[in-house]
């Protein structure tokens, strides 16, 4: 979704760190987005979000929920970095791991829900490919 998003608005993705479950899938990555109003766009996305989805080995239909835990940071130089934006970036990973959902995606329903405005869209298939102006719109005008 980021990578697609990022892609289409022609900024500069760089995959710092990844790590695969034994399961299969993606437990952690860590990556890097650069270009115009970068920061600006995507300060809304921090927090918990929920993924519900059937997993393709399910055969039960059974719905499995997961979360992502979404940092994002301002780029600082190094010569420029501070103690108050090393403060802000450990707080910021301390409250994502006790805050509630920010944001639902239910795939089986094709539906993303923002919690904070109470935000419901039916067009998940699309936002995943990157169609994320319109959440990102609401955002602003509601935060």
């Amino acid at each position: 979704m980021y990578s697609s998003f990022a892609q289409k608005k022609r900024w500069k993705l760089e995959v710092l760190k990844t790590k695969e479950k034994n399961s299969g899938g993606i437990e952690i990555i860590i990556f890097s987005i650069r270009g115009r109003n970068v920061y600006k766009k995507l300060q809304y996305e921090i927090g918990v979000h929920r993924v519900q989805c059937v997993p393709k080995n399910q055969t039960s239909g059974k719905i499995l929920t997961s979360t992502i835990s979404v940092a994002v940071f301002p780029d600082v130089h190094k010569n420029a970095l501070n103690i108050d934006i090393v403060t802000d970036m450990k707080n910021q990973l301390n409250q994502n791991n006790s805050q509630e959902r920010i944001r639902t995606y239910n795939f089986p329903q094709n539906r993303l829900t923002d919690h904070r405005i109470n935000f419901t869209l039916y067009t998940l298939n699309l936002i995943m490919q990157e169609e994320l102006e319109e959440i990102f719109s609401a955002l602003k005008s509601r935060l």
